[in-house]
């Protein structure tokens, strides 16, 4: 299914997520949000224009029916060219960060790590992270990816921190999914996403293994608050700036004893692959940055 903008502006109604900004309360439909929903739009609107077909659109190696490209996991060096085409074209639009990339970089990543796990561990990561891809890819969803964490004493690593909160760690594993708790800090478009993808965000030693942990959630899921920085809309007087209707909003996301159900959970304690998914992640973001730097000096 291709979403179009509006439907993807309906669907952010239907949930409630917990956003904050000082003391208030938000709803998605709070004007301060908005710079960033227009962002995100644009990635709908360009898949429904039949001259990017191809470029924002592509057929998916998993449902086998054509989807966003914001969704697709690369197969091929072609794929690679279209995807930084399609970031550099849509960073020129908004004029600036097109912010869907992070939801597309941590399935990429997801989708290596997952087989790796499995192979060395015999879990069953991969097998859980191909039918959310299934469930991501069929709906057309847009993910915030939640990586950096608070990280406290930064001279300490995780296990040694004073506050365990300062990275999103495991504290109870159940037969039917896990409880976290922890803050991720940073994280970009979270305040208007279909889903939050958690990740490591570093290095981890077995001493660290709670603080091994990744999983996606939908962006208002139960005990998951977001304090939200938001860019708002000014009103021109003199001069018309189509790119002002554009911005970003950035949220510290916390996680309050959330309970994540067993098959939306991708890694849990596997402290030596903390390391891998967290570059992974890099890579293919750092890839990203192809498109959406050089779109930027082109404006």
């Amino acid at each position: 299914m291709l979403r179009t903008s509006e439907q993807y502006r309906a669907d952010l109604l239907k949930m409630k997520p917990n956003i904050y900004i000082g003391g208030e309360r938000l709803s998605r439909s709070d004007p301060r949000l908005q710079p960033g929903i227009n962002v995100i739009s644009t990635t709908f609107e360009l898949a429904q224009d039949s001259d990017w077909e191809g470029l924002i659109t592509t057929d998916s190696s998993i449902i086998g029916e054509k989807i966003n490209r914001f969704n697709h996991l690369p197969q091929t060096p072609y794929d690679l060219m279209q995807k930084q085409k399609m970031i550099r074209l849509g960073a020129q639009r908004v004029g600036g960060c097109i912010q869907r990339c992070m939801g597309h970089d941590a399935l990429t990543a997801l989708s290596i790590c997952t087989r790796e796990i499995d192979e060395k561990k015999g879990t069953d990561y991969h097998r859980r992270f191909i039918e959310y891809l299934k469930y991501y890819q069929g709906n057309d969803l847009t993910a915030a990816c939640a990586q950096t964490d608070m990280k406290g004493d930064r001279t300490k690593r995780p296990a040694e921190q004073i506050d365990p909160d300062a990275y999103v760690h495991v504290v109870e594993v159940k037969d039917d999914g896990i409880v976290v708790k922890g803050a991720k800090i940073s994280i970009t478009m979270a305040a208007y996403a279909d889903e939050i993808i958690v990740i490591p965000t570093r290095a981890l030693r077995e001493e660290d293994k709670a603080y091994a942990v990744a999983f996606a959630i939908p962006a208002d899921w139960e005990r998951v608050r977001l304090i939200t920085r938001p860019v708002w809309l000014r009103e021109r007087k003199f001069i018309t700036a189509p790119l002002c209707t554009y911005g970003v909003s950035d949220s510290v996301v916390i996680f309050d004893d959330a309970f994540i159900p067993r098959e939306r959970v991708f890694m849990c304690q596997e402290w030596e692959f903390g390391r891998r998914l967290a570059l992974l992640f890099a890579d293919s973001h750092r890839h990203s940055y192809t498109g959406c730097k050089p779109a930027v000096s082109d404006i």
